[in-house]
């Protein structure tokens, strides 16, 4: 038979026990709030980490570009907002023209950016740094929405801005500096063969819009993809061509530059 005591001592742990269960569950309720909180902080700085480490790769083959042409390269991207690398080109330089241009390196193929989000980055990029060009670089097109493919051009209110990945960074820029050499020569009424110069840049939009439906084949077969891959170097080349050629164009009709 139970004792009175013994009685008492189960009647006060039932009690302890159910006054102490929204405690417990309150606890452990906040465990899984700081797991989950300590998950997400370890998945956001693997994305960092991974985004620095592209910014970086960016960042040294731009400095190795700039040594051929006079550029001035700086990193700007420590703080959290648009905008990770500077480009700055001077009249002196061999381009011939001023040129700012403000490049967002992003590494997030899980997250595609289509055309308006894009803009409107870019946009606040390039007021922030006063540049009056652009380019949001992805580490591949899978970074990239469906409206974009390869390669994406715009103009905002500071400039004109294009987006790409990384194995047309350098077309990137080279269709950058063209379009503000364009620019520059309808200012000063120089002498130029539009004629020809317009032909070679709707060859290079072709020839990006091309190398869009290429790679778009490629993803989707698994059969000669070497071949095709082979046609988009080619038409890689004839963008480079048509790219010397305008630029040759210009040099010729302003001798001064």
């Amino acid at each position: 038979m139970e004792t009175e005591s013994g009685v008492l001592a189960k009647s006060v742990k039932s009690v302890v026990e159910e006054a102490m269960k929204p405690l417990a569950d309150e606890v452990e309720k906040l465990s899984q709030q700081i797991r989950e909180k300590e998950l997400v902080q370890c998945l956001l700085e693997e994305s960092i980490a991974k985004g620095a480490i592209f910014e970086e790769l960016v960042l040294a083959e731009l400095q190795k570009w700039a040594k051929t042409c006079g550029a001035e390269i700086s990193y700007v991207g420590d703080e959290n907002r648009p905008g990770d690398i500077l480009i700055k080109l001077t009249s002196n330089s061999v381009v011939g023209i001023d040129i700012t241009i403000i490049l967002e390196a992003r590494n997030r193929e899980s997250q595609r950016w289509g055309r308006t989000k894009i803009s409107r980055h870019l946009e606040t990029a390039m007021a922030r740094y006063e540049a009056n060009c652009a380019i949001f670089l992805s580490h591949s097109n899978r970074g990239l929405g469906k409206d974009i493919g390869d390669f994406g051009q715009g103009e905002c209110q500071y400039g004109f801005w294009v987006t790409t990945h990384l194995d047309l960074m350098n077309i990137a820029i080279q269709f950058l500096i063209l379009r503000q050499q364009l620019n520059s020569q309808k200012t000063f009424s120089s002498p130029i063969d539009s004629a020809a110069i317009k032909a070679q840049v709707e060859r290079i939009e072709l020839s990006l819009n091309n190398v869009t439906k290429i790679n778009t084949l490629v993803t989707n077969m698994e059969k000669n993809t070497e071949g095709i891959r082979d046609s988009a170097k080619e038409l890689r080349k004839e963008i480079r061509s048509s790219l010397e050629r305008i630029t040759q164009a210009i040099s010729k009709s302003n001798p001064q530059a």
